[in-house]
Formats: structure tokens, sequence, C-alpha cells
């Protein structure tokens, strides 16, 4: 009978890497997400200065257009929230802040008694629509930079 005795050294160290490794590809992806929330924030930014009218006349735009700039707060209002972990989940908000936002957004009535309805113009969906088949290479260039970190961005 054959005996071959083996002894495993460096384990900890080993663990020690996994651990590290992991805990850089976390930071790395909320960095990949801070990343992505911004685009979208560039590109919602993008489609509010599409067109610009006077303040009290038409707007050029048709619906489902976004809606065109009179002032630019709408667009000023644009703002990124996160990205932060919690629970090791990455959360991040995109939007604008303006009260107004929303129902330019998603439609709705408006007005003294609600008399005016106030067709969909959506901005951030068409923003997400143009941002989103970039999310899978910014987090992989991203993560491989964490894994690999000899190799450029």
């Amino acid at each position: 009978m054959i005996r071959i005795r083996f002894e495993i050294k460096g384990v900890p160290d080993v663990e020690a890497a996994f651990d590290d490794l992991w805990l850089k590809t976390l930071e790395a992806t909320g960095l990949a997400m801070g990343v992505i929330l911004h685009q979208v924030a560039r590109q919602e930014r993008v489609m509010l200065s599409l067109g610009w009218h006077p303040f009290g006349t038409r707007t050029g735009s048709i619906p489902p257009s976004p809606p065109w700039r009179i002032s630019g707060a709408l667009s000023r209002s644009v703002t990124v929230e996160g990205p932060r972990m919690y629970n090791f989940v990455w959360r991040g908000q995109v939007g604008p802040t303006s009260p107004y936002g929303r129902i330019h957004e998603l439609g709705g009535w408006t007005g003294a008694g609600y008399r005016t309805y106030l067709p969909p113009r959506p901005h951030l969906a068409p923003a997400w629509a143009i941002v989103r088949p970039t999310v899978h290479s910014t987090f992989a260039k991203v993560w491989e930079h964490t894994t690999r970190p000899n190799r450029r961005l």
C-alpha cells in the first residue's frame, strides 16, 4: 500500500485574500451604481432640453415627447441620491425633485378643481431606456478592474 502525506499551507492567507477581494468588489459595486445613476441623470437633463418655449405660450412638444423647457427648473431639479448600502444591498435614486416632475412623467389631472388633463410626457423612463443597455458592461468593467487591477478601465 502506498501512502501519500501532504500538508496545505497558506489557507489563512487565501481566505484573507478572498475576503479582501469580496470587500473590494462590494465597494466597486457602489461605484458602478453611482456611475449609472449619474448617466441616467445626465440623459434625463438632455431629454428635458430638447426644446424651449417662452412662458405663457404653447409648447411645441407633442405627447409623449418630453416637455419643452420654459425656465429650466425641472431640468435643474434632477438629482441623484446615493448609492448607499443597506444590509449589503446597494440602493440609489435619480429623478427630479420639482413638484411637477411626476405629473409630467406620468400624466394626470391638474389645475383648479382638477379639470385639466396633462398627458404623460416621460423624461425619466426614456433616459433609463437609453442608459439601461450599458449597465451590464459598466458593472463588468468596474468588477474586472477590481478583480484584475493591472487592467485598464
